[in-house]
Order: C-alpha cells, then structure tokens, then sequence
C-alpha cells in the first residue's frame, strides 16, 4: 500500500470509529462512554499500525530474507565445479554486502587483470578529457602524441572515441606488446603498432575488432595531452586523485611498456573500490558515464568479439565496458549489465537496473574467460534475488 493510499484508509476508519462510537453510546447504557472510547481508540492504534507496515518501500522491494538467499548463494557456490579458486563479491547500492571466497582467494590476492584493465584506462583517459583543456574526444592520436601513422592512411583520421569504443579501425597487435617479446620502449612499441596496422586499409568508424592496440593509442594520447612522461606517471596522478588501486600496478610485459588493455595486477578490493567509484559518479560526472555506458555499435558491424566466440552473446560496447545482451543477435531495448571481463575468468559487473555491482575475482589460464562467467551465471537469478530484497 502506498502512502497515500495508506493515509486515506486511515482517515475514513477514523470517521468510522467516530459514527461507530456514535451509534454505542445509544446501545451501551450500562457501559461507560470513556472506557468504550478507549477501547475503539485502542482499536484503531493498532489497525493503523498493521496497514504502515504494509507501506510500498519503492519498485524493487521484494519480501524475503537476505540471510536465506546469502545461505542459498554460499552453498551454490561451494558445489560449483570450478578450475580455480575464486572469490565472489556482490555489494547493493546502499552499501549491504556479500563475501564468499574459495579455497586461498580473498580480496587481498593480488590477480592479473587480462582485460579488466579496459575498464580502468577508459575510466582514467576518460577523467582526463574532463579535466584536461584541449582534450576532446574527438581529437586526432596526432593532435597529441607523434603519431607516425601516414597522414594519407585511413587510420590517420582515426578519433579518441573510436579508439575507446574499438571501432577506430586498427586490427592488429604487435609481439612487444601482446607478449611483450621483442622487449621494447614505450614509443618504439608503438611504432610497431603503426607499422602492423598501416596499409591494410580498415577505415575508422567501419566495424568493432577487440584488439588491445586501440586502448594502447588512446593512452599515449592521454599521457601527451596531460603533460606526463609514461603511463606509470598518469597513473600515480589518478591513484593520488582518487584514492584508488593503492596496492595495484600496470606492469606487463614491463613497467616502462604496459599493456594498457590487459597489463595491470589488481586486488579484489581495489577494483570493489573502482566499481563503487564508478557507480557514485567519483571518478567522473554522471554525464561522463554516460558516455561511457553508451552503445558504441550500433549498426556496427563486428569483427571480433570474444562475447560470440567464448559466450556466444551478441554484446556490445561503450567506453572500455561490454554492454551485455543475453542473446545470439543483439536485441536489447535497455542494457542491465556492464562489465569488463578478464581473459584470466575474472569478472566484473555492475547491474543499473538492480542497483548493485559485484566481481568474481580469479586467475585461470589464459582464455578462460567462459569459466569465470559461468560461476556468476550460475548464480545469477540468486544475486538479483539478493539485490531486491530489503528483509534481513
């Protein structure tokens, strides 16, 4: 019952007990108006208190107990077979929590990150537009880093947006960076990148293709329009900024070259600690996040995508994040998950329409990205369970 609803019905009992109290003093001679009185007023209290409790607590609320479905997801996940251990965190936006972790994994563990990073360097580059003056979205890799690219190559023209969404063109990464073999400086490997990718005739804007070298670019962008020496010092700069990843760094394949799309190590309390920044709007305006969480592929062909090749789901993307579509053809009318899956089975999410995030933190081998996003499929309808509930 709404409020409203709730404040009329006790207005028409009150009237109720005023007519009722009217017809018993002509019936009761032999019983005292008062202590009639006190026994409909008595009456009334406690009518009135039963229909408040019944009062509507917002869309989503659910009876239940969030005890019960927090024994029902621990048993769940403790019967799962799984590869490796893993710890699963789940945290509604009013701050309740829930914890369960497998085998040695805590959030203390440190993990590799594979492409959770994505996330996280969207997020950082994506700090700096806003902050930066002269640096837009719309810029050009050449407007500020020395791009080497041709300026007559399609790719030359290629946008910060279209870098962030993987649409900007570029196909291809090199050995120094998906391997880190040969071992080389930060801008030597990107002229690899150029050379790896020039000629072959991919125009901006034409399809999506998941390759780390589009993250890679937009971060020499970042570091030239910000004013910094390498990515290790924009990073410190964001960290200072925002009290984020204290115990987390970018260092693969070296400290001097990160694969910016997939190079970092991170605890699962750091990246709790990122979801929960993103979802307060910290560590950019909400009109930032936006942007961010806008789908980036509409009518966009797509070229390459490990949603369809690991879970056979046609997502798509916004800024460093999969916008989720539990579908083989994307047919979404409104995105309820955004994530940044880790080729380790790391996963990472945060649900808009539900009010709550969550990670599922672990290190596989590589490619075992399928692994990690079935241990939360399996406890998926818990978890929103979880999410909606408001009893204890």
């Amino acid at each position: 019952m709404r409020a409203s609803t709730f404040w009329q019905f006790s207005m028409r009992l009150y009237f109720m007990l005023v007519i009722s109290l009217s017809l018993a003093v002509t019936k009761k001679n032999g019983e005292s108006v008062v202590k009639l009185l006190n026994k409909r007023i008595l009456f009334f209290m406690m009518i009135t208190f039963a229909l408040s409790s019944c009062e509507d607590k917002g869309p989503n609320a659910v009876a239940c107990s969030s005890a019960t479905i927090e024994n029902e997801l621990t048993l769940s996940l403790q019967s799962l077979s799984t590869d490796v251990d893993f710890s699963f965190y789940l945290e509604k936006n009013t701050g309740e929590t829930f914890l369960y972790n497998r085998g040695t994994s805590t959030l203390n563990s440190l993990y590799k990150s594979a492409s959770t990073s994505k996330w996280v360097t969207s997020a950082a580059v994506l700090r700096l537009v806003e902050s930066v003056n002269g640096f837009d979205l719309t810029d050009k890799p050449s407007d500020h880093y020395p791009w080497t690219m041709p300026t007559g190559d399609p790719l030359y023209q290629a946008t910060l947006s279209e870098l962030l969404s993987f649409t900007s063109g570029l196909r291809k990464d090199s050995g120094c960076l998906s391997i880190g073999l040969p071992i080389k400086s930060f801008d030597d490997c990107m002229i690899d990148l150029v050379d790896a990718n020039k000629g072959l005739g991919n125009a901006p804007g034409s399809s999506f293709h998941y390759v780390s070298t589009h993250i890679q670019v937009a971060g020499a962008m970042a570091i030239g329009a910000g004013g910094y020496a390498d990515w290790a010092s924009l990073f410190s700069d964001f960290k200072a900024k925002t009290g984020l990843f204290t115990n987390s760094t970018f260092d693969d394949p070296t400290v001097n070259n990160p694969r910016l799309a997939g190079g970092m190590k991170w605890t699962g309390n750091d990246y709790i600690d990122f979801l929960r920044a993103i979802v307060n709007n910290s560590i950019t305006s909400s009109a930032t996040k936006s942007l961010m969480f806008t789908d980036r592929l509409v009518n966009m062909p797509i070229t390459k995508s490990p949603a369809q090749s690991g879970v056979n789901q046609d997502w798509h993307y916004g800024y460093g994040v999969w916008l989720e579509c539990n579908s083989l053809v994307y047919n979404c009318v409104q995105t309820e998950y955004y994530s940044s899956p880790g080729a380790y089975g790391s996963y990472p999410f945060i649900n808009v329409q539900k009010n709550f995030f969550g990670l599922i933190a672990r290190e596989g081998n590589l490619g075992t990205f399928p692994e990690g996003y079935k241990v939360y499929q399996a406890v998926r309808g818990l978890s929103e369970s979880w999410a909606q509930c408001t009893g204890e």
